[in-house]
């Protein structure tokens, strides 16, 4: 079973995360009213921190798709080419200083007047005694990345001559929004979009889990055993066979750019998209290079020697959690996998793995190994355990639809079963108490189904929390989640009455009598002092209530 999420913070659990959410991406998943300003403001009042804007992109006038028809060295200098570039209207020569550049390839060209979105004017130029007619820009010149080591390479079926528009788009807004250790759910676009439509009750449109199964049945093509039930309650594979290993599409890499993440191929890709899509880490392996096309998850042999796909030796010990076929270790689980099932360019078939690991088990080997990763900071803060299968359907049908091939019948689903998550009570007189507001109930049982909560009404409320809110276990966790949706500047200040437990004389115990006079003064300063603070005064301590003796250690006479 996973550990309770209580259980699992510790200092650096508190840490926060940013994640780049596209506007673009979010408009697929929920209606956005307001200009970015106001989006900004209503995300932060309901407790999602923005921490920057940014527009990535530009306008690109005077740009154009071109074709490289030749790639020469150029005569004068090494490490620059001279390339003749088609753009449909002409040809034109242009000397290149990118070590990618061929012949063949569908590239962005800024023509003489164009202006880089960073300012730049292209202008013609001699370079080492030939002139220049342009230039093949970069993504980093394009303002798109921080990618400057070559230029951007389109996809081959780009249309050649027309606006570089056509392809890139418009600019692009991008919100880095700094997400609590508490708030997994939003480390995913949708689940930022999930905020948006609470605050708009708008309607959220979740992106499809729906695959099409035409290969055979999954249990002819892999196996999955878990040895490890308490690190790994949930294990779901899925196999594709047929799968052609090629460069993802313009739009798939320009999103996952915007995000922070690096294009690396189309299956890769995927797995990175539905990660930052719905906020459930994957791992593709080469079915042909497992051992037995099984997986099996075990702890680690103290000692273990194993290599992760950073092509770093690393030695491990039983506290780590490992994914294995049927002769070696293949990854550390929830971290990082290792070279020896890597996707290749030669990678045909694929086993898909989406996996519920326990936050604990993945924070410990993390930090024994120094190894953290986009997946290990997610595991960490404990996965929604309903999340797996959808993740992979979702990844499955994508790989096929980018690199072909077929899905096998079925999918592996291995867990265990998880206790029942009991209903909170939830009393509406407690809720304007905490608060110091007057909300009806109708409006508060509004407030948490529109962030996914069940609501059944009686005497009091009683709510029972959606799988992807593992954070709200009480009471006045649900109270925090009427206050953002109330929202936190429309609640006034009220002076609250302190109550103090008066104390119980009845005792017979001379010692337990005094036991409770100490805890009742203590309890009495506690309450005390988070009355003052809570009026916004500040404790001092100072030297006149220090001892003379430590007092000298500060200001020697």
């Amino acid at each position: 079973m996973p550990t309770c999420p209580l259980a699992v913070f510790h200092e650096e659990f508190y840490s926060t995360m940013v994640i780049k959410a596209p506007l673009s991406w979010l408009r697929e998943y929920c209606h956005i009213p307001w200009p970015v300003e106001e989006l900004t403001e209503r995300l932060t009042l309901a407790g999602l921190e923005i921490d920057a804007v940014d527009v990535i992109g530009g306008e690109y006038e005077n740009m154009v798709i071109g074709s490289v028809v030749t790639a020469e060295r150029h005569p004068n200098a090494d490490r620059l080419s001279l390339c003749t570039v088609d753009i449909g209207s002409e040809t034109l020569e242009i000397v290149c200083g990118a070590p990618n550049v061929a012949a063949g390839q569908r590239v962005p060209v800024a023509l003489v007047g164009a202006r880089l979105p960073g300012g730049m004017k292209i202008k013609k130029a001699r370079i080492r005694g030939i002139e220049s007619n342009g230039m093949i820009c970069s993504e980093a010149e394009l303002n798109l990345s921080d990618e400057q080591d070559g230029i951007m390479i389109l996809d081959h079926d780009a249309p050649v001559g027309q606006p570089l528009k056509t392809v890139l788009g418009d600019p692009e807004t991008v919100l880095s929004v700094d997400v609590g250790a508490n708030r997994p759910d939003c480390l995913a676009i949708t689940g930022i979009a999930r905020e948006i439509t609470a605050i708009t009750r708008g309607e959220l449109r979740m992106p499809s889990g729906r695959v099409q199964e035409s290969g055979p049945p999954i249990d002819e093509e892999a196996s999955v055993v878990v040895n490890a039930p308490d690190d790994c309650p949930r294990f779901v594979g899925r196999v594709i066979k047929g799968v052609k290993n090629a460069p993802s599409p313009a739009w798939m890499t320009q999103r996952l750019e915007a995000a922070g993440l690096r294009s690396i191929n189309n299956i890769v890709d995927v797995t990175n998209y539905v990660m930052l899509e719905l906020g459930q880490p994957l791992h593709a392996y080469d079915l042909d290079t497992l051992a037995g096309h099984g997986i099996i998850v075990r702890r680690a042999e103290e000692d273990e020697p194993f290599t992760t796909l950073d092509d770093q030796a690393r030695t491990l010990n039983s506290k780590i959690l490992m994914i294995t076929d049927h002769e070696r270790s293949i990854g550390v689980a929830g971290v990082m996998g290792g070279q020896n099932t890597e996707i290749t360019d030669q990678t045909t078939n694929i086993f898909l793995e989406g996996a519920c690991f326990d936050a604990v088990r993945v924070r410990r080997g993390s930090k024994l190994l120094q190894l953290q990763t986009d997946a290990s900071r997610r595991f960490e803060r404990v996965m929604d355990p309903e999340l797996q299968g959808y993740a992979v359907s979702r990844a499955a049908q994508l790989i096929a639809e980018l690199g072909g091939g077929i899905i096998a019948t079925g999918m592996i689903d291995v867990r265990t079963p998880a206790s029942p998550v009991k209903p909170i009570k939830l009393r509406t007189d407690r809720v304007n108490q905490i608060l110091g507001t007057a909300i009806h109930q109708d409006e508060i049982k509004d407030f948490l189904e529109a962030l996914g909560f069940d609501i059944w009404v009686d005497v009091a409320l009683e709510v029972r929390c959606p799988s992807f809110r593992r954070d709200i276990s009480r009471e006045v966790d649900l109270i925090e989640e009427i206050a953002r949706m109330y929202g936190y500047d429309k609640i006034e200040p009220v002076v609250s009455r302190p109550t103090l437990r008066a104390l119980d004389e009845n005792s017979d115990a001379s010692h337990v009598q005094r036991d409770r006079q100490k805890c009742w003064e203590m309890d009495v300063q506690r309450r005390l002092r988070d009355t003052l603070v809570g009026y916004g005064f500040i404790e001092v301590v100072t030297h006149s209530f220090v001892h003379p003796d430590k007092n000298t250690l500060i200001e020697p006479v």
